[in-house]
């Protein structure tokens, strides 16, 4: 993780483009890979380490309508292509929510 987050924004693009002309099959039981780097690359650029960081880190799921997921205090996560609808609780006293489009 280190060398990622020390590469140059030509290393992560070059690391991108090795990754975009990657067989799917290559990617076995990670084939979301392929999947979502164009979403990556298009919301963040080809260049952004965080791209790199959130693929090898990340548990990718797809929810569909009706389904929802529990994110712990502190848990780091991102929303791709869809709404959201994101409970957040700051104290016990308050509710915050966020609408994500």
């Amino acid at each position: 993780m280190r060398r990622i987050l020390s590469s140059s924004e030509e290393e992560i693009t070059e690391v991108y483009t090795v990754l975009r002309k990657t067989s799917i099959a290559k990617f076995g039981k990670h084939s979301c890979i392929p999947v979502l780097l164009p979403h990556l690359a298009q919301q963040y650029s080809m260049s952004d380490l965080g791209n790199l960081v959130s693929l090898m880190t990340m548990n990718y799921m797809a929810l569909q309508r009706g389904d929802a997921i529990y994110i712990s205090a502190g848990g780091i996560h991102t929303y791709f292509p869809g709404d959201i609808v994101e409970y957040m609780v700051r104290s016990d006293k308050a509710l915050n929510t966020g609408f994500c489009p």
